[in-house]
């Protein structure tokens, strides 16, 4: 079994010191060199991201792919599951993660745990029972929650606690099964909106999915977000005028 480790990033050098020392504790503690292959997806960066991704992980087992411009993290994370869709194997996993130290690496072996009891697709969730979100003000925390519950019931998506995260854990068997249903293209929005797209290719397949609790701490991350609130929800809602089109072109996963 390989972990591919995925890392969409766009001017994330200040914090990539402190990501390469929790994925070292990670791996160190979980598995060997030859089990996981790190894929950093470099988003057009203008600071010197490349080069402290090539200083900083310079010992890990990773490998780095280019965008010449910024796309957007919805065709970064297209362009790193079909690098991997080339040579995984069905029994592979793909972990993906925020380069900006929000995805808390500890609770990533409860996920697998999770996945071998038979859930094809596990996501870490802030808004479950066990997680929360600290050190975020009280609007933006509010108004996240809302969002989500408002945008669950917008696209089907009912009985999952949490949409968009880009904190989650696949096996490659059912990645490999959304490509082929939907023309190679797991994410076709370029946008923050392209995990919550995939998320309903998912669901309209009824793929296994199960969530974890994340305590998210958004003081881990070093610089601000870089999704713009206004447009970000303008695109969510947009994905609601693709949502029959996508239910009528899934076909069901069997394991």
């Amino acid at each position: 079994m390989t972990l591919f480790i995925v890392i969409p990033f766009l001017n994330e050098a200040e914090n990539f010191a402190r990501l390469a020392q929790e994925l070292r504790e990670f791996i160190d503690h979980n598995m060997s060199k030859s089990q996981y292959l790190i894929i950093f997806v470099n988003d057009g960066s203008a600071d010197n991201s490349v080069a402290e991704v090539h200083k900083k992980f310079a010992d890990f087992n990773y490998r780095l792919l280019n965008h010449a411009t910024n796309m957007g993290p919805g065709t970064a994370f297209q362009t790193a599951f079909s690098e991997i869709l080339k040579a995984a194997s069905e029994n592979d996993f793909v972990l993906t993660i925020e380069a900006d130290n929000t995805s808390n690496l500890s609770i990533v072996p409860s996920m697998l745990r999770r996945s071998k009891e038979g859930y094809d697709v596990v996501l870490a969730s802030p808004y479950m029972y066990g997680g929360t979100i600290t050190n975020t003000p009280f609007i933006r925390r509010f108004l996240s929650f809302f969002a989500n519950l408002f945008l669950r019931e917008l696209l089907d998506l009912r009985g999952l606690f949490t949409i968009s995260s880009f904190f989650r854990l696949y096996k490659v068997s059912v990645l490999r099964h959304i490509a082929k249903n939907f023309d190679s293209m797991l994410i076709q929005r370029k946008g923050f909106e392209g995990k919550v797209e995939l998320l309903m290719k998912l669901v309209f397949c009824k793929i296994a999915i199960s969530e974890i609790p994340l305590v998210l701490d958004t003081s881990r991350r070093k610089g601000k977000s870089k999704m713009k609130i206004l447009r970000t929800i303008f695109d969510l809602l947009s994905l609601y005028f693709r949502k029959r089109s996508w239910k009528e072109q899934a076909i069901v996963y069997k394991s």
